[in-house]
């Protein structure tokens, strides 16, 4: 009968001692090496610095102007639920959205640098063709109220009682908005006068005396400001 205690060499058997426990904890599995192409890629340096890409001007107007394609009245025939290819109809108005902001970027570099100028000051961001158009595809519209109220005012030139009363009736925020406008174009000087009363007398007469070509040039930055 074999002796269990010694090894029993002709066969390479281990003694019980160094057997495998069969009623022990299985030992965990090692981890099966990576078989991709860039398993055996070396890590990269831990003091490489981290760089940020800024996204290039076109994209986010693109990006200001998709968000905003939803509130476009001009598209709102688009939504026919009886049509049957409604279902297209929002893409192809984010695309429109999207020519018409790089429509607008282009026309904001070729712009007059000083109605560029008076565009920036009304809507309070850079002057710069992407900060411009930014603000007027997400919708800013500091600017054409401005324009209108001016022109409105203009227009009464004639009736100094109806002006006076139209200027002193516009809210603050706007009258200010008139003011820096007027101020950027060089038609009005200094602060705008605390009093709302005398605030719109300034605007008054500051509006009536533009001339044909000053309102030739508020066409232009109206046009700048529209989407």
């Amino acid at each position: 009968m074999t002796d269990l205690t010694t090894p029993d060499n002709r066969f390479g058997h281990q003694t019980p001692e160094s057997d495998i426990d069969l009623f022990g904890d299985a030992a965990p599995a090692a981890a099966a090496p990576r078989t991709t192409p860039w398993s055996d890629a070396p890590a990269l340096p831990a003091d490489i610095p981290h760089v940020e890409v800024q996204p290039p001007a076109v994209v986010e107007i693109a990006a200001a102007t998709a968000a905003v394609a939803h509130t476009d009245d001009d598209d709102e025939e688009d939504l026919d639920p009886g049509d049957p290819s409604a279902g297209r109809k929002p893409r192809n108005r984010e695309r429109a959205a999207l020519r018409r902001g790089i429509a607008k970027y282009d026309q904001m570099l070729s712009a007059r640098p000083e109605l560029r100028a008076a565009l920036a000051a009304v809507l309070r961001v850079k002057d710069t063709p992407r900060d411009l158009t930014f603000a007027v595809m997400s919708g800013n519209r500091a600017a054409t109220r401005a324009i209108d109220d001016i022109k409105t005012i203009h227009g009464m030139t004639d009736r100094p009682l109806d002006a006076i009363v139209a200027a002193v009736s516009i809210p603050r925020i706007r009258l200010r908005a008139a003011w820096t406008l007027l101020t950027a174009l060089d038609h009005a000087r200094g602060p705008l006068p605390q009093a709302d009363v005398r605030a719109g007398a300034e605007l008054m007469k500051h509006a009536s005396q533009l001339t044909d070509g000053d309102l030739a040039e508020l066409g232009e930055i109206l046009n700048l400001s529209k989407r």
